[in-house]
């Protein structure tokens, strides 16, 4: 009996340890994550399967290495699952994560400032709204930086901001971090500079609560990105260069996404017949000659509307503000804005756009000569 009962403690000793791990296993998919409750994870799963870390796993980012994320992480899930299971969730998904890891102990295990220098050259393509969707491009040196004075390279946007040589603490004005009031600067050589606007000190129990800056904090939206329509359209005449012989689509097309729809599926399909109607309407020579474009643009115009809208959860591009650069949200000019400056005024944070980029080309008809420009040409 002993011998029996020994034999079957081991054996569901060993069926509970492969379930158990199976079952962790399989919290940590990406399906998991973005498929169980397909309602609310909708709009994040969406975005992460279109973006640069489509092919990084959940949990890699909101968690990462070590038992104590982990554990950290399913006790948050329980709460979760009790709000899905009541209906209570926000709509839209609040942000920032109040709770998510620091990203040094995330984003930099595969992206280090630190061993990487230098300026990021990019070409920006806008389109207007005209009948012939006229492009035009704007070629720029993004002045990225990174380096440490240990290696002797040292500078740019990514050195200021976030390398441990520096140390940026800020306390939002906000709680969407869509602006800021306080911000130190701790240089190299241990020099504490504190910026706030009007040269107004802020409260010592604010600055205790203040946060140290690191990648997200620019990067808020480096997977789950709900392009703004002009944008999401550029990116689409861009890559489908055939649409631009449609007249007005660009136009049209972000008429149609910025309508207001009662359901995700509803908005997708009315986006694809407004288009189509249009055409009809008002080209019809168009659809004669080429109905298979119309027919793809009508398509893409749809897709473009299911990637950024979710009426069901409230969410598009304008819940959730995307902080790099200086377009659409205040972004950089959060801190950037000439008004931050020391209480004796011998720093401001300056707006200058020098600072952080240098234009090659701006807002040219063709296609920028990228080669005559290295050359100097």
């Amino acid at each position: 009996m002993v011998v029996i009962i020994i034999g079957l403690t081991l054996i569901n000793a060993v069926i509970f340890g492969a379930s158990s791990f199976l079952a962790v296993e399989e919290m940590e998919s990406v399906e998991f994550c973005g498929e169980t409750c397909h309602t609310v994870m909708q709009p994040e799963y969406t975005a992460y399967q279109q973006s640069p870390h489509s092919r990084v796993a959940c949990v890699q980012c909101h968690i990462g290495p070590g038992a104590s994320w982990f554990v950290k992480s399913k006790l948050d899930g329980l709460r979760q699952v009790w709000h899905t299971a009541l209906n209570t969730y926000h709509r839209p998904v609040g942000t920032p994560l109040k709770a998510l890891r620091p990203a040094r102990e995330t984003c930099e295990q595969c992206h280090w400032p630190g061993k990487h220098f230098g300026d990021k050259l990019r070409v920006v393509v806008r389109h207007a709204t005209d009948e012939a969707n006229t492009p035009s491009y704007t070629a720029m040196l993004l002045k990225t930086g990174g380096g440490s004075l240990d290696i002797g390279r040292h500078g740019g946007i990514h050195w200021w901001h976030i390398e441990s040589d520096n140390v940026i603490r800020y306390v939002p004005g906000d709680e969407r971090n869509e602006s800021i009031s306080w911000v130190e600067l701790t240089t190299a050589d241990g020099e504490v500079r504190t910026y706030t606007r009007d040269g107004e000190e802020l409260p010592a129990d604010l600055a205790n609560q203040a946060r140290i800056m690191d990648c997200i904090d620019c990067h808020n939206r480096p997977t789950h990105l709900f392009n703004t329509p002009p944008k999401a359209l550029d990116y689409v005449l861009e890559t489908h260069p055939e649409l631009l012989d449609l007249p007005y689509f660009k136009k049209q097309a972000q008429a149609a996404i910025e309508a207001e729809y009662a359901t995700h599926a509803e908005g997708a399909a009315a986006v694809r017949d407004a288009m189509l109607t249009f055409y009809r309407n008002e080209y019809p020579e168009v659809v004669a000659e080429n109905a298979r474009l119309v027919d793809d643009g009508a398509d893409l115009a749809s897709r473009v509307f299911a990637r950024v809208s979710f009426p069901e959860m409230n969410t598009n591009w304008e819940t959730h503000p995307n902080h790099i650069g200086h377009d659409d949200f205040p972004g950089c000019w959060r801190c950037h804005d000439d008004e931050m400056a020391t209480s004796d005024g011998k720093y401001v944070i300056p707006m200058d756009c020098e600072n952080c980029h240098v234009f090659l080309v701006e807002d040219a008809s063709e296609p920028p000569d990228l080669a005559a420009l290295i050359n100097g040409s």
